[in-house]
């Protein structure tokens, strides 16, 4: 399988380590996985608090380097427009390149996962595998992926980092009529399989 791996940031990025090393033991041909992000908040005036700068952190990069496997962060150029067209373009690119791909994801307290923000259904839940929007939150410009690009995944680990996530969880998980727009997290469950990892 070629494979397409999209990351998180957050919580998520506690586990790139053991990702790391999990690399460097494995055999896999460079041509054969491809890294991307999940999504990221779009600062190019404080590039060193985005999603991207965390993982490079966790000493994922420098592994994927060494092996020649490619790494494919969020643009920080530009305008939040054209760097979530960019990513868009990109990521339609990978999806018809791998044949399999999968994300690791994490849950927000109230319910989002990526950068589906809850309240802005209509910024994100878009006919494209990426959107850009922006929000009134302390990151105020995101780009994400879509529900598009989730019911396309093949594969899903969430990451749930406190107790009291664990609760939003299984309401995202529970199949209940949920509207997405206030629990965006039940995209989730149009992946084809997810597993539940819990992390300190």
């Amino acid at each position: 399988m070629r494979c397409l791996l999209l990351l998180s940031g957050g919580s998520a990025v506690n586990l790139y380590k053991m990702l790391a090393e999990y690399i460097d033991k494995i055999q896999i041909r460079s041509d054969f996985l491809a890294v991307a992000q999940v999504d990221e908040r779009f600062q190019p005036y404080d590039p060193e608090n985005i999603n991207a700068v965390a993982i490079e952190r966790s000493g994922l990069i420098d592994r994927l380097a060494k092996r020649d496997i490619s790494f494919y962060p969020i643009p920080q150029a530009g305008t939040l427009r054209e760097a979530s067209f960019a990513y868009d373009k990109l990521i339609k690119k990978l999806f018809i390149k791998y044949n399999y791909h999968l994300a690791v994801l994490g849950v927000g307290r109230d319910g989002h996962t990526a950068g589906l923000l809850r309240g802005y259904r209509s910024e994100w839940d878009r006919d494209q595998m990426v959107a850009g929007f922006e929000s009134r939150g302390e990151f105020r410009e995101r780009i994400t992926i879509t529900p598009k690009t989730f019911r396309n995944l093949d594969y899903g680990l969430v990451i749930v980092a406190e107790n009291e996530k664990m609760k939003i969880v299984e309401r995202i998980l529970s199949k209940g009529a949920e509207d997405i727009n206030n629990l965006p997290g039940i995209v989730i469950d149009k992946i084809k399989e997810v597993d539940l990892v819990r992390s300190e």
